[in-house]
């Protein structure tokens, strides 16, 4: 919205225009009830591209590096699903 109103827009026009922007481009990348290795791909997919999209950019790179993955579920409670290992098993517990 402020980009809208550094080129001139007032600033209702500018809601609106983002309110609109939002609803004709957004796209629904999840559901409630979507399957864990579902999540689990999106996740993994979401960080993989902010990372790709961080390396080319003429910033800082602030994603990056190994990626960790965990999942908190009604029936198994916290999972990992990729882990860093820095420690030793103990800390490590796989399940």
């Amino acid at each position: 919205m402020e980009a809208l109103q550094q080129i001139g827009l007032d600033e209702p026009t500018a809601n609106h225009v983002v309110a609109e922007l939002i609803q004709r481009l957004c796209a629904t990348l999840f559901l409630p009830a979507m399957p864990i290795q579902d999540a689990i791909d999106l996740a993994r997919f979401l960080v993989d591209a902010a990372s790709k999209f961080a390396h080319f950019t003429l910033r800082p790179a602030t994603v990056g590096g190994p990626m960790e993955i965990a999942t908190i579920t009604k029936h198994e409670g916290f999972k990992w699903i990729t882990r860093k290992h820095y420690y030793t098993g103990e800390y490590n517990r796989e399940g």
